[in-house]
């Protein structure tokens, strides 16, 4: 998939830096406000059903590497 990536991003330079005298628009019209705005509120929507963990003074939030569970661990002084 980051090779395909890749390629796809060396094209369009390549396509943008041959064709820059065709005066070629590869670029779709799209309002990035409207993506903005529904981007926001799928993040919203997620979040809500999410829960809180909320550690005590003193304490850190610890979460394992696979984002499967998150704990309350006591913070250390060097």
């Amino acid at each position: 998939m980051r090779k395909l990536l890749l390629l796809l991003i060396f094209g369009g330079v390549a396509f943008q830096y041959y064709n820059r005298d065709q005066q070629i628009d590869m670029t779709p019209n799209v309002n990035l406000n409207d993506w903005a705005v529904k981007l926001t509120q799928l993040s919203s929507n997620n979040k809500k059903d999410s829960e809180k963990l909320v550690c005590p003074n003193g304490h850190y939030v610890s979460v394992n590497y696979d984002l499967s569970e998150a704990t309350c661990r006591q913070r250390t002084q060097l």
